[in-house]
């Protein structure tokens, strides 16, 4: 069940989706975009037709192509990563803007005037020197993220979708040293993290399994089978697909009270679960069951973290 580097790596400002449960969506620092300055009477779609004069110039080297794929270079990737489906659309735009950044660079826009090249390249230019100057702390908070739940990947997209702009920014502005210095500064941190994505989701479930190896669950104050029958049947209203294993309650009924008068009563219980998709990763739920006056059960709240299976007794 999934949840949320190299030699040549792609870091870039994004949103990472994770979570084992809920794969709620975290956002990491973005790098502001420019607004990057554009000619009169020029169509910046994909329409062959140019507004750049009546007669529009024939050939590779156009005005309109360079704007519009400089502008294209200005939008940020993005990673957002909730599944592997994610995963393998964040490398197919990392490869598409490095192919993008090669070929503004191969000499087929040379002929265009300075004068109209410049204003397009500054701007460019002022996005990537944001890239660079956030490298330190989007790199902190993307190894930041390798030790939580279902996160490693989500990391990994960050990283390599900035490298990517970074990447674009050596092609387009060689002499400007701070790039290559970032980019290196990111090689690092994607080799730190195992080199690959999924190196880097291997280190990440080590990680939570030497921490899950040392979650006990807490002792039953009861072995009330009729209590846990109940938390069985609030536990099919939680909407979480995992499979109970054990159940041991933790505490006695009490009142749940809002604005002053009793309207149920509220009962804990450790829930120990196992992920259906991969039966050698358990979890361990602090789960909070409601009673209403009538005597139906839901859950009230709950939380969570990994438990080694061997654990759960």
């Amino acid at each position: 069940m999934k949840h949320l580097v190299i030699l040549s790596l792609a870091v870039a400002p994004i949103a990472l989706l994770t979570s084992v449960e809920a794969q709620a969506q975290l956002r990491l620092p973005k790098i502001e975009k420019p607004t990057l300055p554009t000619l009169p009477n020029v169509r910046t779609s994909t329409s062959t037709q140019s507004q750049v004069s009546p007669r529009p110039p024939r050939g590779r080297n156009t005005i309109q192509n360079f704007i519009m794929e400089t502008q294209r270079l200005a939008n940020p990737i993005d990673t957002t990563t909730v599944d592997d489906a994610d995963n393998q659309r964040v490398d197919r735009e990392v490869a598409d803007y490095r192919a993008l950044a090669d070929k503004v660079t191969d000499g087929r826009y040379d002929s265009i005037p300075s004068a109209q090249r410049d204003p397009m390249l500054s701007g460019l230019k002022g996005f990537y020197d944001g890239a660079a100057g956030a490298t330190d702390d989007q790199i902190k908070e993307a190894k930041r993220l390798i030790p939580g739940i279902g996160k490693a990947d989500a990391a990994f997209n960050f990283l390599i979708a900035h490298d990517a702009y970074l990447y674009a920014a050596q092609k387009l502005f060689p002499r400007e040293t701070s790039y290559a210095n970032a980019r290196q500064k990111v090689a690092v941190a994607i080799n730190e993290i195992g080199g690959s994505r999924n190196a880097a989701l291997d280190a990440e479930d080590a990680a939570e399994l030497a921490a899950a190896r040392n979650v006990r669950m807490p002792t039953a104050v009861t072995q009330d089978k009729g209590a846990e029958a109940l938390f069985r049947q609030a536990w099919k209203t939680s909407g979480i697909p995992w499979e109970i294993a054990k159940i041991n309650v933790t505490s006695g009924w009490r009142d749940k009270v809002e604005y002053g008068r009793v309207i149920g009563q509220r009962r804990d219980a450790a829930i120990a679960a196992r992920d259906p998709n991969n039966p050698t990763r358990c979890n361990l739920y602090d789960f909070t069951m409601f009673r209403d006056k009538s005597g139906s059960v839901r859950r009230d709240s709950h939380s969570t973290k990994r438990i080694a299976c061997e654990n759960i007794r």
